[in-house]
């Protein structure tokens, strides 16, 4: 058995036709690693190609104490997604924030409190996009 690996910027057409209107209703499977590797359909007039694409995460700071603020941004996400941001404590205790749109770019901003009552210790912040699934998980420390 051999297993595929997917590329950065690698293309799959998938759909071909004379015309081609509208978009699919749903995707679901759309990540290929932990890293926010995925597959972004790009629609044309004529088909649909898989564009692999990063996602990112980039949090403005990896350790605060409870009740302090972390800036979550990212990028490479699809125009107008909803991104779901979640803290989880060292104790496993989750918490989810509200959720974001991104940009017609693909990019998205948000400040998040750290729980006042967060247990001390090695902790993460992730977000999961409601349009593809990507789901990216950093490490965050509650001193």
């Amino acid at each position: 058995q051999v297993s595929f690996k997917a590329s950065l910027a690698q293309k799959y057409a998938i759909v071909t036709g004379a015309s081609l209107t509208g978009t699919f209703a749903a995707e679901i499977e759309d990540q290929i690693n932990s890293t926010g590797l995925y597959y972004q359909p790009i629609y044309s007039a004529t088909g649909v190609t898989l564009v692999v694409t990063q996602a990112t995460l980039v949090l403005s700071n990896v350790e605060g104490a409870p009740g302090s603020t972390v800036k979550l941004s990212g990028s490479g996400y699809l125009p107008g997604d909803t991104i779901t941001p979640t803290f989880t404590d060292h104790g496993g205790v989750n918490t989810v924030f509200p959720t974001v749109t991104t940009n017609g770019s693909g990019e998205f901003s948000t400040e998040i409190t750290i729980p006042p009552t967060a247990a001390l210790g090695k902790g993460s912040i992730s977000t999961t996009s409601t349009d593809t699934g990507v789901h990216i998980n950093e490490s965050f420390k509650v001193t």
